[in-house]
């Protein structure tokens, strides 16, 4: 704008300054001529030659200059009132993507619970709002290189409001976040959650008819099988399900057959357990080792990065969205056979210290575990039934 304002002032001053060229052209052609006139006899006639244009050419060509100058200045004029006319409503006219969208950020927390966090709209997620959405991933991708606080996983947390609705979505770190969520995926995801914890009701009252055929009973002589989670991080594998496995220790008197310990699920994927040393039998005082197979609930495998215990257990502890909880618990559930194929069962807690495995994340091993056991239950689900012609000796 001030360049277009100077070429104005100049062809203003462009145009003022041809003027007086003009007048001293016509002047000096007066000039010269009357000069002429005088130098000829009174008594002679005149007569024109083109030897007379001589004397006239300063002033004729000054004053052909001066028209150029003019002309251009009026040209300059001209075309500086067009753009300006042209570019205004330009510059006046700027939506603002933040007026008409109808998504409304009430609130961005990144960082972790109970310690930094700080709101992140103004700076980092309100220029990402692309009409009525947001969509990114939560790390790099939205923040750069910022980063609250160091050495802990981090988790965005976002309270908005869309069409008048408000939601709150937490995506941990390295994780997608689509902001609104869809509604309709939302609703067939709630179905098959229904769907999962009837089919779970189901098998539990299935399990109970049959406690109740059964008596649960158990003795010293029978076996005993105990899951103990074992962390094995500090041994120098860099696998991940070499670095967090089940140990199966048989602390009763009788061996134990067919050993098999029951998926769970953490941090949205499904952790099933294969037996790493195939034996006959569990003996008394001997113990097993079953690793961990991470796959997402469509049986589908996942990449190395996945399949860390420790993370997964940390996704479940941050979805309940309160920071006070001091451990998070999932139920374990193993089966086994003795020698006369009756069928038992243990069940135990899987506990996670969220602070241990803070520490560790620090690089301090503290003495309490990240992943522990506790609460051992045993029962004798079903006996076994002898053959008919057992039965009928």
């Amino acid at each position: 704008m001030r360049l277009e304002q100077a070429g104005h002032i100049a062809a203003i001053g462009q145009f003022f300054l041809g003027i007086p060229c003009l007048v001293f052209a016509v002047l000096s052609y007066q000039a010269q001529v009357l000069s002429s006139h005088a130098t000829q006899s009174a008594s002679a006639p005149f007569s024109w030659s083109w030897n007379m244009l001589t004397p006239l050419a300063l002033p004729l060509a000054v004053a052909f200059l001066a028209l150029i100058s003019m002309a251009g200045a009026v040209v300059n004029f001209i075309g500086w009132r067009g753009r300006t006319a042209t570019s205004a409503p330009k510059e006046s006219v700027q939506p603002s993507n933040a007026q008409t969208s109808r998504l409304k950020i009430i609130s961005a927390h990144y960082g972790v619970e109970g310690g930094p966090d700080p709101d992140v709209y103004e700076k980092y997620l309100k220029p990402r709002i692309h009409g009525d959405a947001l969509v990114g991933w939560v790390g790099a991708d939205l923040f750069g290189g910022y980063q609250p606080v160091i050495n802990a996983y981090k988790r965005l947390k976002v309270r908005y409001s869309f069409e008048g609705r408000e939601h709150i979505i937490m995506r941990g770190e390295n994780q997608m976040i689509v902001i609104p969520e869809d509604d309709v995926l939302k609703e067939e995801i709630d179905e098959c959650e229904k769907r999962h914890k009837s089919a779970i009701a189901f098998v539990n009252e299935l399990r109970e008819k049959i406690n109740s055929l059964a008596d649960g009973s158990v003795s010293e002589s029978d076996p005993l099988v105990y899951p103990e989670f074992v962390d094995a991080r500090w041994d120098g594998s860099d696998k991940k399900e070499l670095q967090a496995y089940f140990a199966m220790e048989n602390r009763g008197r009788g061996e134990a057959l067919n050993i098999v310990l029951e998926p769970i699920e953490l941090g949205g994927k499904i952790v099933q357990f294969t037996r790493h040393r195939i034996a006959a039998a569990l003996l008394p005082k001997k113990g097993a080792f079953f690793y961990p197979d991470v796959v997402t609930k469509e049986n589908h495998s996942v990449p190395e990065s996945s399949r860390d215990l420790f993370h997964l257990f940390c996704l479940d502890y941050i979805s309940l969205g309160d920071s006070t909880i001091i451990e998070a618990t999932t139920s374990l559930v193993a089966t086994y056979q003795d020698k006369a194929r009756n069928l038992f069962e243990v069940t135990c807690e899987l506990v996670f210290d969220p602070a241990a495995h803070a520490d560790v994340r620090m690089g301090n091993r503290g003495p309490r575990p990240v992943i522990c056991t506790r609460n051992h239950k045993f029962r004798k689900v079903a006996k076994a039934t002898p053959p008919p012609d057992e039965a009928e000796k």
